[in-house]
């Protein structure tokens, strides 16, 4: 009796541990940072088992701690994303499309992209577009997306592992024209194109004015 009573609470416990370990994932797929992925599969790698997004690009799982979710959708890279132990729960996924062409014309087909318009315009620009509406202000944008940069009242500096201990200012230029910090704060991040931060050897190009790195912005006028 004292044995069947131990097993009991002994699969009672391993019951309760399993179901402790599992872990209600809601996330969004989007592409372009912007543009919900519908329909497309999220593969849980501990069960295989698979749910889709739905229009919004969204999605709710429960899986286990430290399990994987595979990403899947036509015409986009597939990506895997590992659960952390202490997970909040939170998955964003930003799909890029593949390299084979036509890629973007397999997404459609598939359903899986339901803002048509924006998306070809997106696709235009190219792959590394990237949408910073998201920020308030282009100095934001800047410290977030760029964590080398040392941003002040008056410089941005380039830090890195070759220059942790440069101090000074970097060249900024905007549409190919030198300018100065306090143009960036009157720049709207929504009608930036692209930023590239440059340093070492490929600031050649720009002579002395590159010498402690460059921070190259395009706008889309």
């Amino acid at each position: 009796m004292k044995n069947t009573i131990s097993l009991f609470v002994l699969i009672l416990f391993s019951c309760f541990t399993m179901s402790a370990q599992e872990i209600e994932i809601k996330g969004k797929i989007t592409t372009y940072g912007q543009i919900p992925v519908v329909n497309a599969d999220v593969i849980i790698q501990s069960s295989s088992q698979a749910v889709k997004t739905d229009e919004k690009g969204e999605f709710t799982c429960t899986c286990q701690a430290k399990d994987k979710l595979t990403f899947i959708a036509n015409g986009f890279i597939k990506q895997t994303y590992k659960i952390r132990k202490k997970h909040d729960g939170i998955v964003n996924v930003d799909l890029k499309l593949s390299s084979k062409a036509g890629s973007e014309e397999k997404a459609i087909k598939a359903a899986h992209i339901l803002e048509l318009d924006k998306f070809r315009e997106l696709v235009k620009l190219g792959p590394n577009y990237k949408d910073y509406s998201k920020y308030s202000t282009l100095i934001e944008a800047l410290k977030n997306e760029f964590p080398s940069l040392k941003i002040t009242p008056n410089e941005i500096i380039i830090r890195g592992p070759n220059s942790i201990s440069l101090s000074s200012s970097a060249g900024i230029e905007v549409d190919g024209i030198l300018v100065g910090l306090g143009m960036l704060r009157s720049l709207n991040p929504d009608n930036i194109a692209s930023i590239e931060v440059i340093k070492g050897s490929q600031t050649a190009r720009y002579g002395t004015r590159g010498a402690n790195g460059m921070v190259v912005i395009k706008t889309k006028n």
